[in-house]
């Protein structure tokens, strides 16, 4: 008798103290939701959050009101596969865009996908070249991507490109730019990828944003992108 009387009262602990986790959970949620209303509001942006579980959205969309100049979205989940691997931010827009290929600029290489890349001479074809550049940026996150190839460039950035890219960019202004972000996460991961093409300019981020002031800032990093890779 006091065995099971001791089982019952454990059983109601720890539903207890699921339920007040899970409470907690949706009051952090609400009051992040609550930001990024206000911050929507204030920066005329249109707001949609869609998938919520427990209060989380499972992908929250931003873009100006009154027009689709361009479009983020943050993904928590997705799919059935590794949510490391689907979790990310992308900023889009249709211009800047490339109509002669491909660029894409990253972070510095970690030591073992820069000796990788240099074992491969720089090119990025084939199934490696696929799982390098996965690695880099995300899955099918680049246009071309059998034709990139390891270009020159500033200290501190990785630029791959389809073709010479000549003087269409500044690519200084854009790497200072890009390396001025302060990541959220640590390791390769953490760090924003340019990416401009024939279908415009994206700004992607290999994890999802859940707060408000975060996601401003990566906001305004894009757009300032974009302006510099026009």
């Amino acid at each position: 008798m006091t065995t099971a009387l001791t089982l019952v009262a454990t059983l109601v602990i720890l539903l207890a103290v699921g339920l007040a986790v899970v409470t907690g959970l949706k009051r952090v949620e609400a009051r992040r939701r609550e930001d990024f209303e206000e911050m929507a509001a204030r920066r005329s942006w249109q707001l949609n959050i869609t998938g919520e579980v427990l209060g989380r959205p499972a992908i929250t969309r931003l873009q100006p009101r009154g027009g689709t100049k361009w479009v983020v979205e943050s993904r928590r989940r997705s799919g059935d596969d590794s949510v490391r691997d689907l979790q990310s931010t992308e900023f889009s827009a249709r211009d800047p865009h490339w109509s002669e290929g491909t660029m894409v600029m990253a972070g510095p290489l970690s030591p073992d996908v820069a000796a990788l890349t240099g074992l491969m001479q720089g090119q990025m074809d084939g199934e490696m070249g696929e799982k390098l550049l996965t690695r880099l940026i995300g899955p099918g996150a680049a246009g071309d991507a059998g034709a990139l190839r390891l270009q020159d460039g500033p200290d501190g950035v990785t630029i791959l490109a389809s073709c010479a890219l000549g003087h269409r960019f500044e690519t200084q202004a854009l790497a200072r730019t890009l390396m001025s972000w302060e990541p959220l996460i640590r390791g390769e991961r953490g760090h924003p990828v340019l990416i401009i093409s024939r279908d415009g300019v994206r700004v992607r981020l290999r994890h999802a944003i859940a707060r408000a002031p975060d996601m401003e800032r990566f906001i305004d990093l894009s757009t300032e992108l974009a302006r510099l890779g026009g």
